[in-house]
């Protein structure tokens, strides 16, 4: 989990938590007069390398609704569920939004260490050198190339096509989902996923993981889960404007923003936001932004 009242750079963005480890400085109480929203996820929901207020949970946030960001670099499915069970409940939440990636159902190092007194990156050193040294940072890319091209990347993908070809990781997954439900269930919650695709080009037609996406929608959607596939948001624009840098792929600010305006479309479809609400703030978008990604 997040160290409560940290206040540190990382990864290109200021990350503030507040005393409950939930990111930015503002404190909650157990009860709201707003309808509560409260999103799960990993890095892409804690906002990797994105300023405060330009990540997608904070954009939700209007006059009626308020959202909490539990999420938390490194956790999967089962960590987002122990974490709605022990902590998010408690403020009454009637929306929970789940950012879904695909190695949520088999990750299991956690990125923040709890015993330490701040958060921190766990190559702290090299950290340091990205924020300080642009030949550092031109060096790196060109050995992730290099090791790429010898398979290490090859072998990642594979240990992602492996887990979800292995019936023992798949049914653990969704016996976590099926937790999931009856929570949902017994607390008259709302429960919608956002499956986040991986942004690395070539893109679409050729994206890798295809068949694993359908995977991901069947489970989701069996359980009556309302579900948001970021595939066919991102096909028809430069991946390269959406993302941290060529070795970060996580979403920047004009990602989160594509982000927020499909859940807060799929709110509007629900009925749960009234058109525009959640976006009374104006932030700059590249034209190729403007032209894809329209309100109802």
């Amino acid at each position: 989990e997040l160290k409560p009242n940290v206040n540190t750079w990382l990864e290109g963005a200021w990350i503030e938590t507040n005393s409950q480890g939930l990111r930015g400085n503002k404190e909650y109480s157990y009860s709201s007069d707003k309808i509560r929203i409260e999103t799960y996820g990993d890095s892409i929901t804690m906002g990797q390398g994105v300023n405060l207020s330009y990540i997608y949970p904070e954009l939700l946030n209007s006059d009626k609704y308020e959202v909490l960001n539990f999420g938390v670099t490194g956790y999967n499915t089962e960590q987002e569920i122990i974490t709605l069970k022990e902590k998010g409940l408690k403020y009454n939440p009637k929306i929970i939004i789940i950012g879904y990636f695909l190695n949520d159902m088999d990750k299991k190092v956690p990125y923040f260490d709890k015993t330490s007194n701040y958060a921190y990156y766990k190559y702290r050193f090299t950290e340091f050198l990205m924020q300080k040294s642009y030949f550092y940072t031109f060096m790196k890319r060109k050995w992730v190339n290099i090791v790429n091209k010898f398979g290490r990347a090859d072998n990642w993908i594979n240990e992602i096509k492996s887990s979800y070809a292995n019936e023992t990781i798949m049914k653990k997954e969704e016996m976590v989902l099926d937790e999931l439900k009856q929570i949902g269930k017994e607390n008259n919650l709302t429960i919608i996923f956002v499956n986040h695709p991986l942004l690395e080009e070539p893109f679409y037609e050729d994206y890798l993981f295809l068949k694993e996406n359908q995977q991901i929608k069947e489970m989701i959607e069996e359980r009556g889960f309302i579900y948001i596939d970021l595939l066919e948001d991102y096909k028809n624009v430069n991946i390269k404007n959406y993302i941290n840098s060529v070795i970060d792929v996580h979403p920047n600010a004009n990602g989160h923003k594509l982000i927020a305006y499909s859940i807060n479309n799929e709110l509007i479809k629900s009925d749960y936001f009234p058109n525009e609400s959640a976006f009374k703030q104006e932030y700059p978008l590249n034209e190729n932004f403007i032209n894809v990604i329209r309100l109802n």
